[in-house]
């Protein structure tokens, strides 16, 4: 068990590093931040929509992907924001989070009905 955690947790620096690696790539004028503009522009690359695909990130809509990504809502996406959002948002949904959001969005619903 201890050895599968480990493995776990080395894939998930793997990821990261690739990612901050990429964000570098994608961040063509080293300003420190991706807008839109750029973020769409490279998800037209084949590795870039492949490699992003490999961590099971639907490429498909890069405006979604984008907001999701830009947690401030700044309109460009920081360093932080690409990889922690990458790593967060990579892989299959699961019934915990769906349910967890439906959840959420029962709450809510009842607050705004009062």
């Amino acid at each position: 068990r201890d050895q599968m955690m480990e493995m776990e947790r080395k894939l998930n620096e793997s990821h990261a590093a690739n990612l901050r690696e990429l964000f570098g790539e994608l961040d063509g004028d080293e300003s420190g931040s991706i807008p839109m503009e750029e973020f769409e522009f490279f998800l037209k690359n084949d590795q870039v929509r492949a490699y992003l695909a490999s961590l099971k990130l639907d490429v498909s809509d890069a405006a979604r992907l984008f907001t999701l990504l830009d947690e401030d809502g700044s309109g460009e996406i920081l360093l932080d924001e690409f990889v922690d959002g990458c790593m967060r948002l990579k892989g299959e949904a699961r019934s915990f989070d769906v349910h967890s959001i439906l959840m959420h969005q029962s709450h809510i619903r009842r607050k705004i009905d009062f």
